[in-house]
Protein backbone atom coordinates (compact mmCIF):
# COMPACT_ATOMS: atom_id res chain seq x y z
CA UNK A 1 0.00 0.00 0.00
CA UNK A 2 1.09 3.54 -1.02
CA UNK A 3 1.18 6.75 0.84
CA UNK A 4 -1.86 8.74 -0.66
CA UNK A 5 0.06 12.06 -1.31
CA UNK A 6 2.97 10.08 -3.35
CA UNK A 7 2.49 10.07 -7.19
CA UNK A 8 -0.61 13.13 -6.73
CA UNK A 9 1.98 16.41 -6.31
CA UNK A 10 0.34 16.95 -3.36
CA UNK A 11 2.69 18.00 -0.32
CA UNK A 12 2.11 17.62 3.55
CA UNK A 13 3.83 19.34 6.03
CA UNK A 14 5.32 16.28 7.27
CA UNK A 15 7.10 15.36 4.13
CA UNK A 16 9.74 18.19 4.33
CA UNK A 17 12.92 16.43 6.48
CA UNK A 18 13.01 20.21 7.74
CA UNK A 19 9.70 19.84 9.64
CA UNK A 20 10.12 17.17 11.46
CA UNK A 21 13.68 18.24 12.58
CA UNK A 22 11.52 21.05 14.03
CA UNK A 23 8.96 18.72 15.51
CA UNK A 24 11.81 16.68 17.45
CA UNK A 25 13.79 19.55 18.51
CA UNK A 26 10.80 21.45 20.17
CA UNK A 27 9.75 18.30 21.66
CA UNK A 28 13.11 17.68 23.18
CA UNK A 29 13.15 21.43 24.18
CA UNK A 30 9.81 21.09 25.57
CA UNK A 31 11.42 17.94 28.05
CA UNK A 32 14.20 19.47 29.03
CA UNK A 33 12.32 22.59 30.07
CA UNK A 34 9.91 20.54 32.19
CA UNK A 35 12.83 18.13 33.78
CA UNK A 36 14.50 21.56 34.55
CA UNK A 37 11.04 22.74 36.25
CA UNK A 38 11.06 19.44 38.57
CA UNK A 39 14.44 20.65 39.68
CA UNK A 40 12.98 24.24 40.74
CA UNK A 41 8.75 23.52 41.59
CA UNK A 42 8.15 22.15 44.94
CA UNK A 43 5.33 19.29 44.65
CA UNK A 44 3.33 18.93 48.07
CA UNK A 45 2.97 14.71 47.54
CA UNK A 46 0.60 13.15 49.65
CA UNK A 47 3.05 10.25 50.32
CA UNK A 48 6.01 12.38 51.08
CA UNK A 49 6.87 10.52 54.47
CA UNK A 50 5.22 7.56 53.88
CA UNK A 51 5.68 4.28 51.87
CA UNK A 52 5.66 5.97 48.43
CA UNK A 53 8.51 8.32 49.32
CA UNK A 54 10.16 7.51 45.76
CA UNK A 55 7.48 10.17 44.38
CA UNK A 56 9.40 13.29 46.33
CA UNK A 57 12.61 11.81 43.95
CA UNK A 58 14.04 14.36 40.94
CA UNK A 59 12.77 13.26 38.08
CA UNK A 60 9.86 10.40 38.98
CA UNK A 61 7.22 11.89 36.86
CA UNK A 62 9.35 11.63 33.59
CA UNK A 63 11.22 8.15 34.51
CA UNK A 64 7.66 6.45 35.81
CA UNK A 65 5.83 7.84 32.29
CA UNK A 66 8.71 6.53 30.32
CA UNK A 67 8.79 3.12 31.82
CA UNK A 68 4.92 2.90 32.07
CA UNK A 69 4.90 3.72 28.07
CA UNK A 70 7.58 1.11 27.46
CA UNK A 71 5.05 -1.35 29.33
CA UNK A 72 2.30 -0.37 26.88
CA UNK A 73 3.83 -1.13 24.40
CA UNK A 74 5.30 -3.98 25.22
CA UNK A 75 1.56 -5.15 26.21
CA UNK A 76 0.29 -4.79 23.18
CA UNK A 77 2.67 -6.13 21.35
CA UNK A 78 2.13 -9.47 23.63
CA UNK A 79 -1.93 -8.43 22.43
CA UNK A 80 -1.46 -8.53 19.18
CA UNK A 81 -0.22 -11.59 18.54
CA UNK A 82 -3.21 -13.19 20.93
CA UNK A 83 -5.75 -11.58 18.62
CA UNK A 84 -4.49 -11.33 15.53
CA UNK A 85 -5.72 -12.88 12.43
CA UNK A 86 -4.59 -14.30 9.38
CA UNK A 87 -5.22 -11.51 6.10
CA UNK A 88 -7.33 -14.63 4.80
CA UNK A 89 -10.20 -14.30 7.75
CA UNK A 90 -11.61 -11.39 6.48
CA UNK A 91 -12.19 -12.45 2.73
CA UNK A 92 -15.16 -13.82 1.80
CA UNK A 93 -15.03 -17.65 0.90
CA UNK A 94 -13.89 -18.83 -2.31
CA UNK A 95 -12.27 -15.18 -3.55
CA UNK A 96 -9.45 -15.07 -5.03
CA UNK A 97 -6.49 -13.07 -3.20
CA UNK A 98 -5.43 -9.67 -5.11
CA UNK A 99 -1.84 -9.34 -7.07
CA UNK A 100 -0.19 -6.97 -4.78
CA UNK A 101 -1.08 -9.64 -1.69
CA UNK A 102 0.64 -12.63 -3.89
CA UNK A 103 4.06 -10.73 -4.48
CA UNK A 104 6.59 -11.90 -2.41
CA UNK A 105 8.34 -8.10 -2.41
CA UNK A 106 5.54 -6.91 -0.47
CA UNK A 107 4.86 -3.04 -0.21
CA UNK A 108 7.14 -0.63 -2.21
Amino acid sequence: MSRPSAGRGKRHVWDDPQNVRRLIVFVFAACAVVALLDLAVHRHSPFEHGELALEGTWFFYAWYGFVSCVGLVLAAKLLRRLVMREPEYYRPPGEEPEAAERSPEGDP
